[in-house]
């Protein structure tokens, strides 16, 4: 019979292989995914909602979409957001839909955020870490623009509302 402390050692030892484990198969999966170029079609992306429900994230199959990965704390995700806020209520009536897309924040500072800068867009929460993967959003905030599934531009840091609307308006 093995000892109480012998038992919580081996339990550690197969804890600590399992975490390993799932890492490992974690890491492989993302290794064969690429991130989105001009010219990809979008695919869904599983997220979470602010209440808590799981969504899946698809583009419009007509119109264009644009997506904001960010989080609340970064600065120039902050510094950019109160114009995308007025720029989504403008380009609403055009059937621009715009996303964001926290990176894995709890929903309590991603709803003060929203409510704080008049956010009126959905916004959901990626604890998958599928906008670093599959969105490219490895350095944030990260914009892409969509039209009809289909990535047509994508630009790394702050935009202002005028490069943003220049982006939109290419498409």
């Amino acid at each position: 019979m093995l000892s109480s402390k012998l038992r919580r050692v081996a339990l550690s030892v197969a804890g600590g292989a399992f975490v390993l484990l799932v890492a490992f198969a974690v890491l492989h999966h993302f290794r064969h995914v690429t991130a989105v170029v001009a010219g990809d079609r979008v695919p869904p992306l599983s997220m979470t909602s602010l209440s808590g429900r799981s969504v899946v994230l698809e583009p419009l199959k007509r119109g264009i979409t644009v997506y904001n990965v960010f989080t609340t704390w970064c600065p120039s995700c902050r510094e950019e957001t109160p114009a995308f806020a007025k720029l989504a209520d403008k380009l609403r009536r055009r059937g621009v839909q715009f996303v964001g897309i926290d990176q894995g924040e709890p929903a309590a500072p991603i709803a003060a955020f929203a409510l704080q800068f008049g956010i009126s867009y959905p916004i959901v929460v990626d604890n998958g870490h599928l906008s670093n993967a599959v969105l490219g959003a490895r350095v944030i905030p990260r914009t892409i623009v969509v039209k009809d599934g289909i990535v047509k531009a994508i630009a790394v840091g702050p935009l202002t509302p005028h490069a943003l609307e220049a982006m939109i308006g290419t498409v």
